[in-house]
């Protein structure tokens, strides 16, 4: 009994863990949100050149003295970016709740807003750790495109299961025959 006790206390902690952990990523991506909100609000108000850069710079020293080396240069910069191409805080509000800023950071860099939503959207979906989005990042696009998946078809309705698995196959394949013949041509 004792056995059967502790395992439904041990689950019992991994779950609420798990669930203060998704809690805090998603509270830390929309205070990160509101803050390049209220930096970029201010920066437009006062129309003046050069105005951004000297408060950016400002807000990071006094931040960082007060919070730490999280409200650096380049992290506020970085929360003005994310507050600019997420836009609208619905989206992000829901995003948030199953991805970290991490996976945030890795998609602002991508200049293609349909690629990028495809990116949010399965990690969302498939619980994806930040690093298979990098990896998927890095590779799946390009290839999934050459072999017929389209991202837009994404952003409407996900293939199942077994045709995108079907589809994954034939780029392994498709990879290892170019492999193959770009090495029996030297």
């Amino acid at each position: 009994a004792s056995q059967s006790l502790f395992i439904e206390l041990q689950q019992l902690i991994i779950n609420s863990k798990s669930k203060l952990s998704r809690q805090v990523n998603s509270a830390i991506s929309l205070l990160y949100w509101q803050i390049g909100k209220q930096i970029n609000d201010e920066i437009l108000k006062q129309k003046r050149a050069g105005y951004g850069q000297k408060i950016i710079k400002e807000l990071s020293k006094k931040l960082s003295q007060e919070f730490g080396k999280g409200f650096q240069e380049k992290s506020l910069r970085r929360m003005i970016q994310f507050q600019m191409q997420f836009s609208d805080l619905e989206i992000v509000a829901t995003l948030s709740r199953q991805l970290s800023w991490s996976h945030f950071v890795l998609l602002l860099p991508i200049k293609n807003r349909q690629a990028q939503a495809f990116y949010a959207q399965m990690s969302a979906t498939e619980h994806w750790s930040v690093r298979t989005l990098r990896n998927r990042i890095d590779s799946m696009l390009f290839e999934l495109d050459k072999v017929g998946i389209h991202v837009g078809e994404y952003l409407t309705a996900l293939p199942s299961k077994e045709q995108l698995q079907q589809k994954l196959h034939q780029v392994m394949i498709n990879r290892l025959e170019l492999v193959k013949s770009s090495h029996d041509s030297k």
